[in-house]
Protein backbone atom coordinates (compact mmCIF):
# COMPACT_ATOMS: atom_id res chain seq x y z
CA UNK A 1 0.00 0.00 0.00
CA UNK A 2 1.86 2.71 -0.93
CA UNK A 3 1.54 6.08 1.16
CA UNK A 4 2.89 9.95 1.63
CA UNK A 5 4.44 11.10 4.94
CA UNK A 6 3.17 14.53 5.87
CA UNK A 7 4.48 16.47 8.23
CA UNK A 8 2.48 19.67 9.27
CA UNK A 9 5.37 22.18 10.16
CA UNK A 10 3.19 25.01 9.89
CA UNK A 11 2.58 26.32 13.14
CA UNK A 12 3.19 29.71 14.61
CA UNK A 13 5.12 28.24 17.61
CA UNK A 14 4.22 31.59 19.46
CA UNK A 15 3.88 29.58 23.30
CA UNK A 16 7.46 27.94 22.04
CA UNK A 17 9.17 31.51 21.42
CA UNK A 18 10.70 29.87 18.21
CA UNK A 19 10.14 27.42 14.84
CA UNK A 20 9.41 24.46 16.77
CA UNK A 21 11.22 22.57 13.41
CA UNK A 22 14.12 24.32 13.57
CA UNK A 23 15.18 23.61 17.54
CA UNK A 24 17.87 21.33 18.08
CA UNK A 25 16.80 17.98 19.21
CA UNK A 26 18.99 14.75 19.18
CA UNK A 27 22.07 15.07 16.86
CA UNK A 28 19.91 17.01 14.32
CA UNK A 29 16.86 19.58 14.80
CA UNK A 30 13.26 18.73 15.43
CA UNK A 31 12.07 18.50 12.14
CA UNK A 32 14.53 15.92 11.48
CA UNK A 33 14.21 13.38 14.17
CA UNK A 34 10.74 13.22 13.40
CA UNK A 35 11.31 12.80 9.80
CA UNK A 36 13.40 9.94 10.59
CA UNK A 37 11.00 8.63 12.90
CA UNK A 38 7.93 8.52 10.08
CA UNK A 39 9.30 7.94 6.89
CA UNK A 40 10.73 4.23 7.11
CA UNK A 41 8.47 2.70 4.09
CA UNK A 42 7.18 5.85 2.66
CA UNK A 43 6.74 6.67 -1.09
CA UNK A 44 7.53 10.23 -0.58
CA UNK A 45 7.57 12.91 2.34
CA UNK A 46 6.30 16.16 2.00
CA UNK A 47 6.49 19.22 4.28
CA UNK A 48 3.41 21.42 4.90
CA UNK A 49 5.13 24.75 5.46
CA UNK A 50 1.93 27.12 6.63
CA UNK A 51 0.76 30.02 4.99
CA UNK A 52 4.14 31.28 4.22
CA UNK A 53 7.36 29.75 2.99
CA UNK A 54 9.95 29.47 6.29
CA UNK A 55 13.30 27.62 6.20
CA UNK A 56 14.68 24.44 7.31
CA UNK A 57 17.66 22.63 7.80
CA UNK A 58 19.62 21.99 4.81
CA UNK A 59 18.51 17.94 4.98
CA UNK A 60 14.94 19.07 3.90
CA UNK A 61 15.86 20.50 0.85
CA UNK A 62 14.98 17.17 -1.20
CA UNK A 63 11.13 17.01 0.18
CA UNK A 64 8.41 18.97 -1.57
CA UNK A 65 7.46 21.87 0.47
CA UNK A 66 3.54 23.14 0.26
CA UNK A 67 1.81 26.20 1.79
CA UNK A 68 -1.86 26.25 3.02
CA UNK A 69 -4.68 27.40 0.75
CA UNK A 70 -6.52 28.33 3.88
CA UNK A 71 -4.36 31.30 5.75
CA UNK A 72 -5.23 30.67 9.51
CA UNK A 73 -7.36 27.46 9.76
CA UNK A 74 -4.27 25.50 11.83
CA UNK A 75 -3.66 22.27 11.34
CA UNK A 76 -6.34 20.97 9.24
CA UNK A 77 -5.34 23.83 6.25
CA UNK A 78 -2.18 21.94 6.35
CA UNK A 79 -2.92 18.54 5.87
CA UNK A 80 -5.54 19.52 3.38
CA UNK A 81 -2.28 20.79 1.33
CA UNK A 82 -0.27 17.89 1.88
CA UNK A 83 -3.87 15.46 0.62
CA UNK A 84 -3.95 18.02 -2.46
CA UNK A 85 0.00 17.58 -3.19
CA UNK A 86 0.11 13.75 -2.31
CA UNK A 87 0.84 11.37 -5.82
CA UNK A 88 -0.25 8.26 -3.51
CA UNK A 89 -4.08 7.91 -2.27
CA UNK A 90 -2.89 7.35 1.68
CA UNK A 91 -1.09 10.38 3.80
CA UNK A 92 0.16 9.55 6.97
CA UNK A 93 -0.25 13.19 8.56
CA UNK A 94 1.98 13.61 11.73
CA UNK A 95 2.96 17.06 13.38
CA UNK A 96 6.67 17.92 13.72
CA UNK A 97 6.33 18.91 17.63
CA UNK A 98 5.64 15.02 18.62
CA UNK A 99 9.07 13.89 19.38
CA UNK A 100 7.98 10.12 20.42
CA UNK A 101 6.27 8.56 18.13
CA UNK A 102 8.21 5.56 16.32
CA UNK A 103 8.04 3.54 13.59
CA UNK A 104 6.42 0.31 15.17
CA UNK A 105 3.66 3.09 16.72
CA UNK A 106 2.66 4.53 13.33
CA UNK A 107 2.78 1.13 11.59
CA UNK A 108 -0.40 -0.13 13.92
CA UNK A 109 -2.34 2.98 11.41
CA UNK A 110 -1.07 1.50 8.66
CA UNK A 111 -1.72 -1.80 9.77
CA UNK A 112 -5.37 -0.72 9.90
CA UNK A 113 -6.18 0.37 6.81
CA UNK A 114 -4.08 -2.30 4.89
CA UNK A 115 -7.06 -4.76 6.83
CA UNK A 116 -9.77 -2.28 5.83
CA UNK A 117 -8.75 -0.50 2.39
CA UNK A 118 -12.20 0.67 2.11
CA UNK A 119 -12.27 2.80 5.05
CA UNK A 120 -11.16 6.84 5.23
CA UNK A 121 -8.26 6.47 7.31
CA UNK A 122 -7.17 5.45 11.01
CA UNK A 123 -6.62 7.45 14.53
CA UNK A 124 -5.56 5.99 17.38
CA UNK A 125 -8.30 6.12 20.67
CA UNK A 126 -8.05 6.69 24.34
CA UNK A 127 -11.50 5.41 26.35
CA UNK A 128 -13.00 6.79 23.55
CA UNK A 129 -11.69 9.92 22.96
CA UNK A 130 -9.89 10.35 19.24
CA UNK A 131 -6.51 11.42 19.11
CA UNK A 132 -6.06 13.96 15.89
CA UNK A 133 -3.20 13.23 14.89
CA UNK A 134 -0.82 10.83 13.58
CA UNK A 135 -3.33 10.16 11.67
CA UNK A 136 -3.63 7.89 8.63
CA UNK A 137 -6.45 9.46 5.74
CA UNK A 138 -7.53 8.50 2.21
CA UNK A 139 -7.15 11.37 -0.76
CA UNK A 140 -10.91 10.66 -1.07
CA UNK A 141 -11.51 12.73 2.06
CA UNK A 142 -10.31 16.01 0.92
CA UNK A 143 -13.53 17.50 -0.66
CA UNK A 144 -14.45 16.85 3.38
CA UNK A 145 -11.79 18.56 4.75
CA UNK A 146 -12.05 21.59 2.85
CA UNK A 147 -16.07 21.89 2.90
CA UNK A 148 -14.94 22.14 6.54
CA UNK A 149 -12.43 24.46 6.21
CA UNK A 150 -14.31 26.80 4.23
CA UNK A 151 -17.46 26.49 6.47
CA UNK A 152 -15.00 27.46 9.45
CA UNK A 153 -14.56 23.89 11.05
CA UNK A 154 -11.07 23.87 11.61
CA UNK A 155 -11.09 21.23 14.03
CA UNK A 156 -9.69 18.11 12.76
CA UNK A 157 -11.98 15.37 13.37
CA UNK A 158 -14.57 17.33 15.17
CA UNK A 159 -18.36 15.98 16.00
CA UNK A 160 -19.29 16.27 12.44
CA UNK A 161 -16.11 15.24 10.71
CA UNK A 162 -17.44 12.54 8.30
CA UNK A 163 -15.94 9.85 6.91
CA UNK A 164 -15.60 6.12 8.20
CA UNK A 165 -12.09 6.43 11.01
CA UNK A 166 -10.56 3.10 12.01
CA UNK A 167 -10.15 3.90 15.86
CA UNK A 168 -6.64 2.15 17.59
CA UNK A 169 -6.72 1.40 20.93
CA UNK A 170 -3.99 2.88 23.07
CA UNK A 171 -4.22 3.20 26.66
CA UNK A 172 -3.60 6.20 28.87
CA UNK A 173 -0.51 5.30 29.66
CA UNK A 174 1.08 4.63 26.10
CA UNK A 175 -1.05 8.15 25.18
CA UNK A 176 0.70 10.09 27.49
CA UNK A 177 3.95 8.49 26.61
CA UNK A 178 3.51 8.90 22.79
CA UNK A 179 1.23 11.76 22.16
CA UNK A 180 2.78 13.97 23.47
CA UNK A 181 3.32 17.72 21.93
CA UNK A 182 5.82 20.04 22.75
CA UNK A 183 4.31 23.62 23.29
CA UNK A 184 6.75 25.56 25.28
CA UNK A 185 9.99 25.90 26.30
CA UNK A 186 9.55 23.49 29.52
CA UNK A 187 8.29 20.56 27.55
CA UNK A 188 11.60 21.12 25.25
CA UNK A 189 13.66 20.96 28.00
CA UNK A 190 12.21 18.05 29.57
CA UNK A 191 12.07 16.18 26.18
CA UNK A 192 15.75 16.81 25.81
CA UNK A 193 16.97 15.78 29.27
CA UNK A 194 14.62 12.55 28.69
CA UNK A 195 15.90 11.86 24.90
CA UNK A 196 19.40 12.60 26.17
CA UNK A 197 19.30 9.32 29.12
CA UNK A 198 16.89 6.77 26.62
CA UNK A 199 20.31 8.05 23.79
CA UNK A 200 22.72 6.61 25.98
CA UNK A 201 21.14 3.19 26.34
CA UNK A 202 21.61 2.87 22.01
CA UNK A 203 22.20 4.94 19.36
CA UNK A 204 19.73 7.29 18.21
CA UNK A 205 18.82 8.03 14.34
CA UNK A 206 20.95 10.72 14.06
CA UNK A 207 20.40 13.53 11.59
CA UNK A 208 18.73 12.51 7.93
CA UNK A 209 21.02 11.44 5.43
CA UNK A 210 19.61 11.31 1.71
Amino acid sequence: MPWCLGILAGGKSLRMGADKANLPFGRGTLIEHIVSAGRSGAQEVIISMGAAPRDFPSAMEGFPKTLDAFDGKGPLAGLESIMAAAGVDWVLALPCDMPWVDETLLARLLEAVRQDPLSDGAVFATAGTRHAFPMVIHRRMREVVRRRLTQDKNSVLGPSFEGRFLEIDLNVDEANKVLTNLNNPADLARARIHFAKSSTQGEDEGPIRR
